[in-house]
């Protein structure tokens, strides 16, 4: 009996936790509405409330104690539905770019968790991975390669590596015989060890592509210029940005994240 009352009086706490969160709308792009009304500049918005993005491309900025600011919007992949709604809890990220960097991954197992179970974000059209020499040399013997299908075929293709780096390279990933093909629709691949003329695979990854090139990139851009014109500091614009990223793309790689956004927005 005790422990039941304990387990609802945790439950009642949990709930009113969600309840007092709140969320200051600073600016809004298109038409967005809560629970049915047309969202305002200056709003309040609490986390159970029922989010629609009504507009094409429409982003809300907001901000709250807890997380800061942040861009909320549908997920830019989709086509956007404007009868389709949002709790906005669940519109937030509440993560980071992953630690993960230079760290060495000793075996199978590290490999796999670097890539994690869901999509896994590749910026800039290229990234490196360090592994261990005497887990994975990596010489013309011993490589990693990706396998994905298309058109019905399989298609597998041996990564680029150096010292002990391999390389995930979006124009050499999505070429068959020299010619360049689309990789539109491709994000389900297989990763191998090759070793020794006997393939180990590690498992699938799902792969998420934004380079220069990418239409992607052009809604980021949009977002940047979004949050940077409503007087955000720097720090604000970058951590907006790296949240809208890990919500709606995956995870990046923290290092390369830092030189992608140096590169394109400071």
């Amino acid at each position: 009996m005790k422990n039941t009352i304990i387990v609802a009086l945790l439950m009642i706490f949990a709930q009113a936790a969600f309840a007092q969160d709140s969320y200051n709308v600073i600016n809004i792009r298109g038409k967005v509405s809560k629970n049915g009304k047309t969202v305002r500049r200056g709003a309040k918005l609490k986390a159970n409330d029922q989010i629609k993005f009504v507009t094409p491309r429409a982003m809300l900025l907001v901000s709250s104690q807890k997380y800061g600011r942040m861009v909320l919007s549908a997920n830019p992949r989709k086509k956007q539905v404007s009868e389709t709604s949002y709790i906005l809890r669940n519109l937030i990220s509440k993560g980071r770019a992953s630690a993960r960097g230079s760290e060495i991954l000793f075996n199978s197992i590290m490999v796999r968790g670097y890539f994690g179970n869901e999509e896994h974000l590749v910026l800039g059209g290229e990234e490196k991975i360090r592994v261990s020499k005497k887990a994975f040399p990596l010489d013309k013997k011993n490589f990693f390669f990706i396998n994905y299908q298309y058109k019905g075929e399989d298609v597998n293709k041996k990564l680029p590596y150096k010292d002990d780096y391999f390389f995930i390279n979006q124009d050499r990933l999505f070429r068959i015989n020299g010619e360049k093909i689309s990789g539109e629709g491709i994000n389900d691949f297989r990763l191998f060890y090759y070793k020794d003329g006997t393939p180990d695979e590690i498992g699938q990854l799902k792969l998420v592509f934004i380079n220069d090139e990418s239409p992607l990139k052009k809604t980021i851009d949009d977002m940047v210029s979004f949050v940077k014109e409503n007087g955000s500091k720097p720090s604000e614009v970058k951590m907006a940005v790296d949240g809208f990223l890990r919500k709606h793309f995956g995870s990046p790689n923290k290092e390369e994240f830092e030189a992608w956004y140096k590169k394109n927005y400071e």
